[in-house]
């Protein structure tokens, strides 16, 4: 009997350190090594955009005084007669959504003009802030 308490003590002891050592036996995992390395901003590619050619537009102002002088004028310059026309107010709406039209492309022109100073400083001095 007392063979047999020894052998589980033996056993238990064994099982205790196989419970304790666990996985100590295998190999362990590589530590992964983070390096935080500065890589140089990429040049920007944006070509200047060429300025803008508008054609001039003529307009005619039309009023019930002067209809049939300028239809007898556009018909003897051979140009069809249609009218587009444009009431003080709708002229009006048009005269501001070209000048939001202006405002925005000189937004866009100023967000671009900032890309390009951060991402290609104009001297020596604004890479050595970086």
């Amino acid at each position: 009997m007392k063979n047999v308490i020894r052998l589980c003590i033996l056993f238990l002891f064994v099982m205790l350190i196989i419970l304790l050592t666990s996985c100590s036996f295998m190999p362990r995992e590589k530590q992964i090594e983070v390096v935080t390395k500065q890589i140089e901003k990429p040049k920007l590619n944006i070509e200047q955009v060429e300025p803008l050619d508008l054609k001039p537009v003529k307009w005619i102002v039309v009023t019930k005084e002067n209809a049939e002088q300028i239809f007898t004028n556009l018909e003897n310059e051979g140009k069809s007669i249609a009218l587009f026309a444009l009431d003080t107010d709708t002229y009006e709406v048009l005269s501001l959504n070209m000048e939001e039209l202006k405002r925005y492309i000189l937004t866009q022109k100023e967000v671009l003009i900032k890309y390009k100073e951060y991402y290609e400083p104009k001297d020596k001095e604004d890479k050595d802030e970086e």
